[in-house]
C-alpha cells in the first residue's frame, strides 16, 4: 500500500452535531462515500446556530486542537425554505444515487422517519462544507 493510501485509510474525522439525526442528514454523503474515515460522533442537543458560533470560538481560541475544521454550508432563507447546499462552499460532496438511497433506506428504515416527514423531505444529495 502506498503513502497516499494509508493516509487515506487512517484518516479520523470527528462529526459534532446538533440533533441525534444530524449526522446522517447533513453529513450522510461524507460518511458513506468515504467508508475508510474512522468516524466519532458527538451530538450535542443544541441549536445549529450555537453550535457552529461555539466550535469556531473554542477552535480560535485553541481549546479545540485540529488541523481542520469544516462547518456545514446549508442555507435556507432563515426557515423560509428547505435548505440547500450554499453554492460557494469550499468542499463539497456529492453523492451517487446507490449511495443517496442508502442514506434515504437509513433515515426511513432506520431512524423511521416516515416519507414525507420534514428530514426526508430535506434530505440532500452533497454535502457542502466552509472551513479548511
Amino acid at each position: 500500500m502506498g503513502q497516499r493510501e494509508k493516509q487515506k485509510k487512517s484518516r479520523k474525522v470527528g462529526i459534532i452535531v446538533a440533533h441525534p439525526d444530524d449526522e446522517i442528514l447533513w453529513t450522510g454523503a461524507s460518511i458513506l462515500i468515504h467508508p475508510e474515515w474512522e468516524c466519532f460522533i458527538y451530538t450535542l442537543c443544541r441549536r445549529h446556530e450555537e453550535i457552529g458560533k461555539a466550535l469556531l470560538s473554542l477552535w480560535g481560541s485553541r481549546e479545540i486542537q485540529t488541523k481542520e475544521m469544516w462547518l456545514f454550508a446549508y442555507e435556507d432563507g432563515q426557515g423560509a425554505y428547505y435548505p440547500h447546499a450554499e453554492r460557494n462552499a469550499h468542499r463539497t460532496f456529492f453523492l451517487p444515487k446507490l449511495v443517496w438511497e442508502r442514506k434515504y433506506h437509513i433515515l426511513t428504515d432506520i431512524y423511521g422517519f416516515s416519507y414525507n416527514s420534514w428530514e426526508t423531505q430535506t434530505a440532500p444529495n452533497v454535502d457542502p462544507y466552509d472551513g479548511g
